[in-house]
């Protein structure tokens, strides 16, 4: 399953992954609705807002498959 990428527009992403709304409304971005979605990537969006581009990476996938993890690598007794 293709996954979000730095390089797509917001627009992109969200058309392609509607769950991922509420990542960008959590991080208190004004991505979803905005005029500048169709060209502005993921990456310029963590430029612009000052955002940890892993971790805004990371919440976006975990908003598409919950089978991804958000945040950082857990250690699992186990595992």
């Amino acid at each position: 399953m293709p996954v979000p990428t730095g390089d797509l527009t917001v627009a992109e992403t969200l058309a392609r992954w509607p769950a991922t709304i509420s990542v960008f409304m959590r991080y208190g971005t004004a991505c979803v609705g905005c005029v500048m979605a169709p060209f502005e990537t993921v990456d310029e969006v963590a430029v612009i807002y000052s955002l940890d581009r892993e971790q805004l990476l990371a919440d976006l996938r975990a908003a598409v498959d919950p089978g991804i993890e958000s945040g950082a690598e857990l250690s699992r007794p186990g595992a």
